[in-house]
């Protein structure tokens, strides 16, 4: 009976330190992963803080084609770029439009674009054109969305 229980007494003690030790591994890298994921959503949060944009100057029939043009101003403290991933959407006669870059909508010039070509630095304007014809005295209203989730609405007149 005496040798019996010693090994028994073993086994148990080491299957409870092979549990014990599973559990604090698994709680390490659950803690790891949590703080990666807080640490990624709090970066988002402060780039998403320090982004800001306002549609201003809207105009139509500039070039006699009934597009609407309008400049975007980057009010922010965040470099903007990759505009085919910008959101532009018209809402026209209770119904919506989602417009695609290159055909619906593009970025005809970026204003003082000296620093860093091609992309909207702060306190820099971007020149958009939306190549759809609009009629004088529709009612449009314009949203822009940049890629982190910063959104300008304006509403506009059209003529």
């Amino acid at each position: 009976m005496g040798m019996d229980t010693v090994i028994v007494s073993v086994v148990s003690i080491a299957l409870i330190l092979v549990v014990a030790y599973s559990f604090a591994m698994e709680t390490n890298n659950l803690i790891t992963s949590a703080h990666s994921g807080f640490s990624n959503l709090q970066k988002l949060t402060l780039k998403k803080i320090k982004t800001n944009i306002e549609i201003q100057n809207i105009l139509w029939n500039v070039s006699g084609n009934n597009y609407l043009r309008f400049s975007v101003a980057n009010t922010g403290d965040t470099k903007l770029s990759n505009f085919e991933l910008w959101d532009v959407v018209v809402v026209r006669n209770n119904s919506t439009l989602y417009l695609s870059y290159g055909s619906d909508w593009i970025v005809d010039s970026i204003s003082n674009d000296s620093i860093n070509p091609n992309i909207l630095d702060p306190f820099e304007s971007a020149q958009i054109e939306v190549r759809i014809p609009f009629e004088s005295g529709e009612s449009v209203i314009i949203r822009v969305s940049t890629p982190n989730g910063v959104v300008a609405t304006q509403r506009y007149n059209v003529g």
